[in-house]
């Protein structure tokens, strides 16, 4: 490090992600980019000439740079595994996209490499820096609304079969190792992990409802948490597309609808109203508890990267965890692969997933080329 500043690399740069994050870097103070990597040499010699930095054209020679403090990965989640352990090897800190790996096993050998070579581990889940959310986690954590008995997630999006066709691993078991639930859903899952924690068990379906590719594109589960539980929808084949969370306790409730809080203020408790409201009524005129609703709206950030990658440099110079370490990316792992293995097995899945369970099922739909039942 060079004073107060991390000095970062990004494997993957040409890519719309990685060009992203160099335009993140150059919005925070104490990050500088001074390196790239990328597979096709044409396209990382003119963008390493038009940013100033160094162009590694292959990754020992990045790896080897003592310019060089951090890496961000910036390559599609079949490769996290393999950079992350080379990157941590060579005691350089990795901040990594989502998700962490094709299966929790993986993320798991993510997280022992980071600590077993003494580097910080990050996960770009950029949502939890989004203000809409970390306000319902502030009020939600104050015990505003009571003891939570319920969330629930509806995370969808349309997705075009060029969407798919156009790359070599999206939708396919052997190199992506699902669709919606690892790809384009996953940060609703996150998200969902961040406010709910860790459930106890899954039970859930998971259909190729619609799009020509092997994995899924629609999931519906019921979690169970020591709580109460957790309903989720998630989807690539739905229009307009839904980024919903409701989260509901005894005294109130919080929904997040389209970067928009709704606050549900309860006058008196579920429990209290139940049992101690004494109104009569008659025919289908029921009593309701009354109620108060606070609307939040906030400004959404444009690069929701800047944040991200803000907090991770702050964490490698104030030696703390970053606010999303790779403990805490693997949470949304884990709830993915239960949803499909429950689907596939047809059963109730406890988390977390059993490991060679899991890449047995893997195995067969690689082997099946499908979604099928295991």
């Amino acid at each position: 490090m060079s004073g107060k500043t991390v000095r970062f690399a990004i494997i993957g740069s040409t890519g719309e992600i990685g060009s992203t994050q160099i335009s993140a870097i150059g919005h925070v103070d104490c990050a500088q980019l001074v390196g790239i990597h990328a597979r096709t040499k044409s396209k990382l010699l003119s963008q390493a000439k038009m940013l100033g930095v160094k162009p590694f054209v292959d990754l020992d020679s990045l790896l080897a740079d003592k310019d060089v403090d951090a890496v961000i990965i910036s390559t599609p989640h079949p490769s996290h595994e393999f950079l992350t352990t080379k990157v941590a090897e060579a005691g350089k800190h990795v901040l990594t996209e989502k998700p962490m790996g094709i299966t929790p096993q993986s993320a798991k050998k993510m997280i022992d490499a980071a600590k077993f070579f003494n580097v910080k581990l990050g996960v770009l889940f950029m949502m939890r820096f989004q203000h809409a959310y970390q306000k319902a986690k502030e009020i939600l954590d104050s015990g505003t609304i009571g003891d939570l008995y319920l969330a629930q997630l509806n995370w969808t999006c349309i997705r075009t079969q060029d969407y798919f066709d156009r790359t070599e691993w999206r939708g396919k078991w052997s190199r992506e190792g699902g669709a919606v639930l690892l790809n384009q859903a996953i940060h609703g899952l996150d998200l969902l992990h961040w406010f709910a924690g860790s459930p106890n068990s899954i039970v859930a379906s998971a259909l190729t409802r619609m799009h020509s590719i092997e994995a899924e594109d629609y999931v519906s589960a019921i979690l169970d948490y020591d709580f109460g539980h957790g309903i989720v929808h998630l989807s690539t084949v739905q229009a307009p597309p839904q980024s919903r969370i409701e989260l509901w306790g005894d005294r109130g409730g919080i929904v997040i609808d389209k970067g928009e809080l709704s606050l549900y203020r309860l006058k008196k408790s579920i429990n209290e109203f139940i049992f101690e409201d004494s109104r009569n009524f008659g025919g289908r005129d029921f009593p309701s508890v009354d109620y108060e609703i606070d609307r939040m709206n906030f400004d959404s950030i444009p690069n929701l990267h800047v944040p991200a990658i803000e907090d991770f440099a702050k964490a490698i110079l104030e030696d703390r965890s970053p606010f999303v370490s790779g403990e805490e990316g693997i949470g949304s792992q884990h709830i993915a692969a239960s949803m499909l293995l429950s689907s596939c097995a047809n059963k109730r899945v406890h988390i977390p997933v059993d490991d060679l369970e899991y890449q047995k099922l893997l195995d067969h739909l690689i082997d099946k080329g499908e979604l099928t039942n295991f």
